[in-house]
């Protein structure tokens, strides 16, 4: 194994920093203001790292993980459901507006629906800014909660781990592994569950600086992103009555499709900005640093229309 396998290899059991006991962390600042960011497919927030030193020390940077290893509840495929889930967390934290939410990739659309969940209740929503967030794309395989564990088909299962690597490592496209064609992926379908799990866990093993997961948190990582993935698939957005900052990327000629999707959700408007780069040029330097900018501006003028003491927040 090269040492750029194994770097890839390290994160993939770095990226998911499961919680525990909460979906939403404190990430940096201790600012009067609030910004959530909220998690994309892969469920982890270490994404929002440049951001949030960013955004701090004007604000206080939360982020919302998919995962919570104390409770281990699994999510309802439904995206509405999950995002009333972490909106109702988010209140636990803050008791009122206004609120700035935040998502990168497939997280914008649910920053989006904590948004209108928010506004529906009667809150300030000071902003929603949705990162190089896709249009939803429905994935190779059954509805993930309408199939027991026990009735997918081999290649069904195989396609699932496959694309649970390729979520959780953002490197995997590199990998030979990648490639389906490779052995490791020959003996994959015939593996039992313990079975996958034990050669993914393997995979990792013996890699410096990794995490170690045990069997039973990778079996709930995975199976919390494929729930993710089956609500994002059939996702169709509320109605609000605000706007929506949408950053695009060129990345894979995606910007004119996503910008598409967006005009066409129903929000009172959208601005959009494109900046240069892959995927994640939105939450990396130099672009991330337009963002935060951009979201500042929001929560400045939020603040200076906010009603005084209408913000009262607890620690976590």
């Amino acid at each position: 194994m090269t040492v750029k396998q194994e770097s890839a290899l390290a994160a993939l059991f770095a990226a998911s920093e499961p919680s525990r006991g909460n979906n939403v962390v404190r990430l940096a600042g201790s600012g009067a203001s609030h910004v959530y960011c909220v998690h994309a497919g892969d469920g982890a927030v270490s994404q929002y790292r440049a951001l949030a030193r960013q955004l701090a020390p004007a604000a206080t940077v939360y982020g919302i993980t998919a995962f919570d290893l104390q409770a281990r509840v699994l999510p309802v495929p439904y995206l509405r459901a999950i995002a009333a889930g972490y909106v109702d967390q988010v209140r636990q934290v803050q008791r009122s507006g206004p609120y700035h939410l935040a998502g990168w990739s497939s997280g914008g659309l649910l920053a989006y629906e904590m948004a209108c969940q928010l506004a529906g209740q009667g809150e300030q929503v000071g902003s929603v800014t949705a990162l190089d967030t896709w249009p939803p794309q429905p994935e190779p395989w059954r509805r993930y909660d309408t199939v027991g564990a026990s009735e997918w088909t081999a290649t069904e299962r195989t396609a699932q781990w496959h694309f649970f690597l390729g979520k959780l490592l953002p490197q995997f496209h590199t990998l030979e592994v990648a490639d389906r064609s490779h052995r490791f992926w020959q003996a994959f379908g015939t593996l039992s569950e313990q079975g996958k799990r034990d050669a993914v866990l393997a995979l990792g093993r013996d890699i410096p600086g990794a995490m170690q997961l045990t069997s039973s948190d990778l079996a709930y990582i995975f199976e919390v992103v494929l729930m993710q993935a089956s609500a994002l698939a059939s996702y169709q957005p509320s109605a609000y009555d605000g706007v929506v900052d949408v950053y695009v990327t060129d990345f894979e000629s995606r910007a004119a499709r996503t910008l598409a999707y967006w005009r066409s959700v129903p929000a009172a408007a959208i601005v959009s900005r494109q900046l240069p780069g892959d995927h994640t040029a939105v939450i990396e330097l130099p672009g991330v640093a337009e963002v935060a900018s951009s979201i500042l501006t929001r929560v400045r003028a939020a603040s200076a229309t906010a009603t005084p003491g209408l913000v009262s927040a607890q620690g976590l």
